[in-house]
């Protein structure tokens, strides 16, 4: 998506940064972070893209498949360190 339609998209942004660096730091591929959560892969790479937004169930979803509460994905991390003490 171009980044002057992601004006006012904070959050979403956030979610996203969120949801790929935990699945990152779980060596989780999208494809299998779709798998854990019952989503489909190309879903996962949307919603990291900010091609698409999340619904409540999905971000529960993704929450626990990564083992974090789902409120951590819509927090900004200050820093790698907040990413590595949630789990």
């Amino acid at each position: 998506m171009d980044e002057t339609k992601l004006e006012g998209y904070a959050l979403r942004k956030i979610f996203a940064a969120a949801v790929q660096a935990y699945r990152k730091k779980l060596g989780l591929s999208q494809e299998a972070l779709g798998s854990k959560a019952g989503l489909h892969r190309t879903y996962v790479s949307q919603v990291e893209q900010c091609r698409q937004a999340a619904t409540l169930d999905s971000i529960e979803r993704m929450a626990n498949a990564l083992g974090v509460a789902p409120h951590l994905l819509l927090k900004a991390p200050r820093e790698k360190k907040d990413v590595d003490d949630a789990s």
